[in-house]
């Protein structure tokens, strides 16, 4: 039986890592193109929406503290506090 030439463990892992690279890269071109297919909204949505999402977190953030208001002060008195 012949024996296979040894390797070298240095070139081995290189090449992996080579090929690990290329990889990146390439993935990382089509995730660009991929973006550039992307519809963004406008600034003018941008901010409508953000002030939207700030204002309803607000508001259930003030709901939720008033129920967490009401529940303490019943307990204080159920518990006679």
């Amino acid at each position: 039986m012949a024996r296979e030439p040894a390797r070298s463990g240095a070139v081995g892992r290189s090449m992996a890592q080579v090929g690990q690279q290329a990889l990146r890269w390439r993935l990382l071109g089509e995730v660009w193109g991929e973006l550039g297919k992307v519809t963004w909204p406008s600034r003018e949505q941008t901010m409508r929406l953000t002030v939207a999402v700030i204002a309803i977190s607000m508001a259930v953030g003030l709901g939720i503290g008033v129920v967490d208001f009401i529940f303490t002060v019943l307990s204080r008195y159920a518990l006679g506090g």
